[in-house]
């Protein structure tokens, strides 16, 4: 007999009607692609959305006894919630009794957003020793608990913890590892020729703030302070703890050092001081040359942000473990960073072992990145990338954590520019590093994002004057700290540090860099002008780190050989190598960087609406599923066009199959009609048409590189596939990024018809002639004239439906702007004369306007319509 088809309203009915019954949880299958609509109704019907389940559906919690028949006839097939779902699969044989572990180990749970830890601990306790068990509710709302079981209570403990309700997730916790000056002209210009170009336009990192994870810091060494003196010098605090903040010494170079969890104060000796490492790569900055706005001061080992401040979260201990991190939820260190002033994190660790899944931490940064809309988080892409026991190249060998994350902007490593290795000269900027680890993730997606210089020199703690602790670390040696009253100013000589963990904070300094772009206004003409800056989202400076990235053209080069590097976009090297003049364009640049749009994710918390500068001011704000928008770009055959798409995707479900959550598509037209989508059909690294079937549906980075885009019009496209959210509030409609760079026909103004008018008058179909003009253009004659219902005629011609000058609008010569996306501008100076000689008297061809008509009515018909504001969206 076939189901019958109940609509969503006979459903809600059918489940209201039903007798309460416990709870429980189910994954929900959904035969068509979730609606908002939809969403709403479950909840409607008591059914509580827990989780997104990517590409099937949701975890939903039922407190009532379901209609099977009716679900399924409304597109809905339930499964219940098993234990061993709630278990990462590596634990499962431990929780059946069919193994055990060899020896203690550590686990994590994570509740249900919302769901209070505390109960979860209680029942766990009796099992662990005290001290080995830490909880913490963290700032988004989700419990952690972490206990170390013996091998005989592991199977008691995953069994109590698989059959509470409020947890959703268990995963065995390893202890994060660190991953362990040629790089900025690299970075910055390419060319050793051309030099630090991006710190010539006055872009040094001044004003803005990073903040670097690691295992510590040499906090008395000159690259970390602004004078000779002590009290020049940031020293620790263990209070407070994330996410609380305090700007410990806001006008000093380290703002705050943090003491994070069971961190131990300074830079431990194990690592070969990698935290000063990494932060020295950053922003280090000799204080006897100090960068500032105007001149970077340039020392041989200064980091590619040298004017920028830091805060310092120490998550080491002196025994060579980052054991700061166990207890502390991700979420909470990234708020606290970003409430101490960083809008850039550096993260250069990760698991210990190969994993290339979406676990709890990837989740929980994804949903920092999601509401901390204007962080922007990095991680290392790890050293795992060549297996030396079966001496070859090693896919998927992300190092977990953050490298998996949707969110975030991960980095690999390409070679140095020259090495000098026993006698042997090598050039290898062109290069992939056999080390850096190698995507894709679990689901498929593209990772590492870009690469960056894997061998450096940088700023070091003095060895021979480090503080001796006896034995022993993790490694059976001594254990050590760094000396913070040396007065040091050390940095590698001989030889240079290895790592992709260096690879991601030479690109957090270009981050660093980007923002200033925006922020300082330099993104509108080219130069500093502070009234046009805005704060940037977090997707659109990864968005510019990947539209401007260079593609390695060279190989993988392994010890005395090389192997083949696939090109671009890859799971070797991403989208290439952080470019800075590819990414940034200047005054007087043939290349231009046209923000199109940065809208904010509608999360309750974003903080981005009340932070100052204020959001990109002119977006039309996020999308809902179904919802789609066009943009007209005026592009030249004289070089590559990229059209680069971001978004900041909700969490998925740890452990899910499938982690995208909110689907956007996006596409690009020529003129002749053929299709670019992106991700889809590059070859030799560019774009080819595609058929109209070709879409990704894995990643949130979505990129179009057309070789040769020839004279005409393209035209880009955001389509919002699907946007259901995750169950959070403002999680069903997604902001975005969309940035393009190449070489654009600017607009040109040739003449303006009629071209007076007084005070009080209105003319109507006023002509714009000139060239390169597209759908879209934006029309301005400065305060008291409004330019309404503007159309785009033909290449050549701009009609303006109705011109008028207010009452109180000051004579004399009006310079004509037209702008296409706000860099492509064109100017006709002195093209209006408004009043003049009599001034006040009506012009040949216009209408005179009553005073009394000139009011609130007329003015809210003529003046063009107010922009959607982005914080808020459609």
């Amino acid at each position: 007999m076939r189901a019958r088809k109940l609509s969503w309203p006979a459903l809600l009915l059918s489940l209201a009607l039903s007798a309460p019954c416990a709870a429980a949880e189910y994954r929900a299958r959904l035969r068509a692609p979730a609606s908002p609509a939809q969403i709403e109704a479950l909840r409607a019907a008591g059914l509580e959305v827990l989780e997104a389940e990517p590409k099937a559906g949701f975890v939903l919690r039922a407190r009532a006894p379901l209609d099977r028949v009716g679900l399924e006839a409304a597109g809905v097939e339930l499964e219940p919630l098993s234990a061993e779902d709630r278990l990462e699969p590596g634990l499962r044989p431990y929780r059946t009794g069919e193994a055990r572990p060899e020896e203690a180990i550590w686990l994590r749970a994570l509740t249900w957003r919302g769901a209070d830890c505390g109960p979860t601990a209680a029942l766990l306790r009796p099992l662990v020793a005290e001290g080995e068990l830490l909880q913490v509710q963290d700032a988004a709302g989700r419990g952690h608990v972490w206990l170390r079981v013996e091998p005989a209570k592991c199977g008691p403990a995953l069994r109590a913890l698989s059959a509470q309700p409020d947890v959703a997730w268990v995963e065995r916790w390893v202890d994060r590892e660190i991953k362990n000056d040629n790089s900025s002209w690299l970075i910055q210009s390419g060319s050793e020729e051309l030099g630090r170009t991006v710190f010539e336009h006055g872009l040094t990192g001044t004003g803005q703030v990073v903040a670097v994870a690691d295992s510590g810091l040499d906090v008395d060494a000159c690259q970390f302070r602004y004078g000779p003196g002590r009290d020049a010098v940031t020293t620790a605090i263990g209070w407070p703890q994330p996410p609380g903040a305090v700007q410990d010494r806001p006008d000093h170079k380290l703002i705050t050092y943090y003491l994070v969890g069971e961190a131990e104060e300074y830079d431990d000796g194990t690592g070969y001081f990698h935290g000063t490492h990494t932060a020295g790569n950053v922003l280090g900055d000799n204080y006897a040359h100090p960068a500032s706005r105007d001149d970077p001061g340039r020392d041989a080992h200064d980091g590619m942000a040298p004017g920028a401040q830091l805060v310092m979260q120490d998550i080491g201990a002196n025994d060579g473990s980052l054991r700061g991190l166990r207890g502390v939820s991700s979420f909470d260190l990234m708020k606290q960073a970003r409430e101490t002033g960083a809008r850039i994190h550096n993260n250069s660790y990760g698991y210990s072992i190969l994993s290339v899944s979406y676990d709890a931490d990837s989740a929980t940064i994804d949903e920092a990145a999601w509401r901390l809309n204007d962080m922007l988080i990095l991680f290392a892409a790890g050293n795992s990338g060549y297996d030396w026991h079966a001496d070859t190249l090693q896919p998927r060998s992300l190092g977990g954590t953050g490298s998996t994350s949707k969110n975030t902007l991960v980095v690999g490593a390409s070679g140095p520019v020259e090495l000098d290795m026993y006698g042997s000269y090598f050039e290898l900027a062109d290069d992939l590093l056999f080390f850096s680890s190698q995507g894709p993730t679990a689901d498929g997606r593209i990772k590492p994002d870009l690469v960056a210089p894997g061998m450096v020199f940088s700023a070091r703690s003095h060895y021979s004057s480090r503080i001796r602790l006896g034995c022993c670390d993790i490694y059976g040696d001594e254990k050590s700290t760094s000396n913070v009253e040396d007065d040091n100013c050390d940095v590698d000589t001989d030889w240079p540090t290895p790592g992709t963990s260096f690879s991601s904070p030479i690109v957090a300094g270009a981050a660093t860099l980007t923002r200033q772009y925006f922020v300082e206004g330099f993104w509108l003409a080219g130069q500093r002008d502070e009234e046009q800056g805005f704060n940037p989202t977090n997707a659109l400076l990864k968005a510019c780190l990947i539209a401007g990235a260079t593609p390695l053209p060279g190989e993988i080069m392994l010890m005395g050989e090389s192997a083949p590097l696939s090109p671009v976009p890859s799971f070797e090297q991403g989208w290439g190598r952080a470019y800075l003049e590819g990414s940034l364009a200047f005054e007087g640049d043939a290349r231009s960087t046209l923000v199109i749009e940065d809208a904010l994710n509608p999360a309750p918390d974003n903080p981005m609406p009340a932070s100052e500068p204020a959001p990109f001011p002119y977006g039309l704000g996020a999308l809902r599923t179904g919802q789609a928008r066009s943009w007209t770009l005026p592009a030249s055959s004289a070089g590559p066009l990229a059209v680069c798409l971001v978004w900041s995707d909700p969490p998925a479900r740890p452990g899910a199959a499938i982690t995208l959550v909110n689907d956007l598509d996006l596409e690009l037209r020529s003129a002749s009609g053929q299709r670019y989508a992106g991700n889809q059909g590059f070859e030799g690294g560019f774009s080819q048409p595609v058929d109209e079937a070709a879409r990704d549906e894995r990643n949130n980075v979505e990129c179009i590189r057309v070789a040769s885009p020839g004279d005409g019009t393209f035209e880009a496209s955001v389509r919002a596939r699907s946007v259901p959210g995750n169950g959070e509030p403002g999680s069903d409609r997604q902001g975005y990024a969309l940035v393009a760079i190449g070489e654009f026909e600017r607009p040109e103004i040739d003449s303006l018809q009629p071209d007076r008018l007084s005070p009080g008058e209105l003319l109507r179909d006023v002509e714009i002639r000139g060239a390169h003009f597209v759908p879209g253009c934006a029309v301005d004659f400065g305060p008291g004239v409004i330019a309404d219902r503007v159309e785009v005629l033909d290449e050549g011609t701009i009609r303006i439906g109705r011109l008028v000058a207010l009452q109180d609008a000051e004579c004399g010569a009006r310079d004509l702007h037209v702008s296409i996306h706000h860099s492509l501008r064109a100017v006709r100076e002195q093209a209006l004369h408004v009043g003049g000689e009599g001034c006040g008297c009506g012009a040949a061809g216009a209408e005179t306007i009553p005073v009394c008509l000139l009011g609130i009515g007329l003015l809210c018909a003529l003046r063009r319509r107010p922009r959607r504001d982005s914080r808020t969206g459609p």
